[in-house]
């Protein structure tokens, strides 16, 4: 079962919002300050570089992104 309105997960879903309207209209690239949100507490680094993977597949970048290698099988 997934939970879509738990009140804790709103700033994530803004953000989620926000980056979503700015790639519709173009390349765009996470803040730091977005990222922090999302990255509250630190993830396990594998977690990381999986969704770091995954959203370059779809062409959203951050300041300073890595090229990211694919993901191991």
């Amino acid at each position: 079962m997934t939970y879509h309105d738990r009140p804790q997960d709103a700033p994530a879903h803004a953000i989620i919002d926000a980056v979503v309207d700015r790639r519709l209209k173009g390349p765009t690239e996470f803040t730091v300050a977005e990222l922090e949100t999302l990255l509250l507490p630190a993830p396990d680094p594998k977690r990381v570089h999986g969704a770091q993977y995954r959203l370059q597949k779809v062409g959203i970048t951050w300041p300073g992104s890595p090229e990211i290698p694919e993901e191991p099988a």
